[in-house]
């Protein structure tokens, strides 16, 4: 399964997919930065101000939070 969120202020859209998160612009469609930390499915996506959320699916209900800097985003970078 997919998630997917869009921070219309920086025109960015997330998309997730498997273990990672990819970051488009909206305006060029170009990839600007791939998240790669989580052990397993990507399950929620939040876009608040300067940070991204993204939640992970675990084993017996160990899920995952991680809290990514969009300040800190260099494009075509894995994070």
């Amino acid at each position: 399964m997919k998630y997917i969120t869009i921070d219309p202020v920086r025109r960015l859209f997330f998309s997730a997919c498997e273990k990672t998160v990819t970051i488009w612009d909206l305006v060029t469609l170009e990839v600007q930065g791939t998240l790669k930390c989580h052990k397993d499915e990507v399950r929620a996506i939040h876009v608040h101000g300067d940070y991204i959320f993204t939640g992970g699916k675990g084993t017996a209900n160990g899920g995952s939070l991680l809290v990514w800097d969009l300040r800190k985003l260099n494009p075509n970078q894995a994070l």
